[in-house]
Parts: structure tokens; C-alpha cells; sequence
């Protein structure tokens, strides 16, 4: 995962279908409205990552908080 300083981030496309990479949601697929930097969920949140070339699909990886496991 590329880590940018705040406010330096590239912007994704506005919409479109996302994956989640590890954590509680692992390999699901969402559509959402709008790429959000980061999603909190119990025990750390999901970082928006880079869209891949092989599929197009935008990946949000999974962070875990201080102490939680992943």
C-alpha cells in the first residue's frame, strides 16, 4: 500500500464497484457512490489503495487499530 501525505492523495473516479483486502470484509465487492479515503469498521478501518490494472477495480486495504488483530 502506497501511504500519501494528507491531502496529496490521488483521486479515483467519483463511483464504481470496490474490493475489500483483508479484515472483517475480505474479497467482498460494494458499489459505492463515492471513494472515501478511509471506512472505519470494528478494529481498524479499510485505507483506499490504488485501482488495479488487471481488473479496474478499485481495492480498499485493511488497517488494524493499536492492539486489534487483523
Amino acid at each position: 500500500m502506497i501511504d500519501y501525505l494528507p491531502g496529496n492523495q490521488p483521486e479515483p473516479d467519483a463511483s464504481g464497484t470496490v474490493e475489500f483486502v483483508g479484515g472483517p470484509r475480505a474479497g467482498e465487492r460494494e458499489q459505492l457512490e463515492r471513494h472515501v479515503v478511509s471506512i472505519p469498521a470494528a478494529g481498524g478501518r479499510y485505507q483506499r489503495s490504488l485501482t488495479c490494472a488487471d481488473d479496474g477495480v478499485l481495492r480498499y486495504v485493511w488497517v488494524s487499530s493499536a492492539g486489534a488483530r487483523s
